[in-house]
């Protein structure tokens, strides 16, 4: 049984196989999850009422969810993506928590997700050498290339990756220690991901993997604290020498580039959209689009030549020309590219703070854990979370069949953790 669930870990990105049966979508992922989970139901199912941390958060998010389905009129979609996102999931967390229940046995699920991040990544690697495999053809041209691995956006590869390169870094001291071929593969892994990430160029990915690895460095070790400071020192200088390397920076911290203004025209018209009467019930469980339909801006005039806003209007409204060259249609979104909205727009006010808990929760209890041992892996477990909401402030980094799996394997793993300590 226990190499079913090898499988189910490694078939994490395979939610992009998908197929009906009888008529209902579904997806290689969730065939593998039902498989495992009633195969280990019918020989463990007393074990079903065993306690497992974030028990009753994780009752409360199924119930939570459930209501967004009907929130959402108790669509056949919304129950499909409450299934895939939430239920199985949830069912995961069971079998994880049970099977993988010593440290060795989560170390070797986390060298099962290294070789999946390794076979993504070379898939990332072929694309963007090659340009073959990218179905859009914007993204496959040479001068815009971005790898999309096994994923259907670029930005996929960066949300499936970056958690697992801080847990797979954590884990490295442990695995010198133990076995050199171990430490070489999860090196490999490492540097794979990363590269994969550049070539998907995400950047939300890279930005949320320094800010985590950074504050994993100055919490680990006097010298890890110290090439921490280096860097930074390091990278200001850069940025200050460069031409135009502070306003590159600040353009995209500050989200004045062209896709963070997207980003903050969607953020916009989604508080719209709560605001009318949504606050509490958010819009429902995979109702988004239709929701922010009547608030959606068809598109906006995009700045590229950073002129003031003064002379930039003024073109725009003296240039016929000018204006059509400049004006940038804007699509609905499925989601609107930030975890606190994302949330609230999905499950309502009370299924963000229910995920605001589980987070805050689950970093207090690995902190804690982390300052008792000084174990590298149970600080890998920190930073993924990290970059989860980091990354988060401005992508989507669960809902999505692989991601909201692997939050739940991250708290079982915590759980595996705490009892071991």
């Amino acid at each position: 049984m226990i190499y079913l669930a090898y499988a189910v870990i490694a078939a994490l990105p395979l939610y992009v196989v998908r197929f009906p049966i009888l008529g209902f979508p579904t997806t290689l992922l969730e065939i593998l999850i039902l498989a495992l989970f009633l195969t280990w139901l019918v020989k463990n199912y007393k074990r079903l009422h065993t306690t497992y941390l974030f028990r009753w958060e994780l009752i409360a998010w199924l119930a939570v969810s459930f209501i967004a389905v009907i929130v959402a009129g108790a669509s056949l979609s919304s129950f499909g993506i409450w299934r895939a996102y939430f239920f199985e999931p949830a069912l995961l967390f069971i079998v994880f928590s049970n099977l993988f229940d010593t440290k060795e046995k989560i170390y070797r699920a986390v060298s099962v997700l290294a070789g999946s991040a390794i076979v993504v990544s070379l898939i990332a690697a072929y694309q963007y050498v090659s340009g073959d495999l990218i179905s859009n053809p914007f993204w496959a041209a040479a001068e815009s290339r971005r790898a999309t691995s096994l994923f259907p956006y670029p930005n996929a590869v960066g949300l499936f990756l970056a958690p697992l390169i801080l847990i797979f870094v954590g884990l490295l001291p442990k695995a010198y220690q133990k076995n050199k071929q171990w430490f070489w593969f999860l090196t490999v892994a490492i540097a794979a991901s990363f590269c994969a990430v550049l070539f998907a160029q995400s950047d939300g990915a890279l930005f949320a993997l320094v800010i985590a690895g950074l504050i994993g460095a100055l919490i680990a070790t006097k010298k890890t604290r110290l090439a921490a400071l280096a860097f930074i020192i390091a990278a200001c200088l850069a940025i200050a020498i460069k031409p135009q390397g502070v306003s590159y920076v600040t353009d995209r911290l500050l989200l004045k580039d062209f896709s963070g203004q997207i980003r903050r025209l969607q953020w916009r018209e989604t508080i719209n959209m709560l605001s009318d009467g949504r606050l509490i019930s958010g819009a429902g469980l995979n109702n988004y689009q239709a929701s922010i339909a009547p608030y959606h801006q068809d598109g906006f005039f995009y700045n590229r030549e950073k002129l003031s806003e003064e002379d930039f209007v003024a073109r725009v409204n003296s240039d016929k020309a000018y204006r059509d060259a400049h004006w940038q249609p804007l699509e609905i979104y499925l989601y609107p590219h930030n975890i606190v909205l994302n949330f609230w727009s999905e499950l309502g006010f009370l299924g963000l703070l229910l995920f605001l808990w589980i987070a805050l929760k689950y970093l207090w209890l690995v902190f804690i854990n982390y300052f008792k041992k000084r174990d590298g892996f149970t600080l890998g477990l920190c930073l993924a979370m990290l970059v989860i909401l980091i990354h988060g402030l401005v992508d989507v980094p669960y809902f999505k069949n692989d991601l909201a799996a692997m939050f739940w394997l991250f708290i079982a793993m915590l759980g595996v953790v705490k009892k071991q300590s």
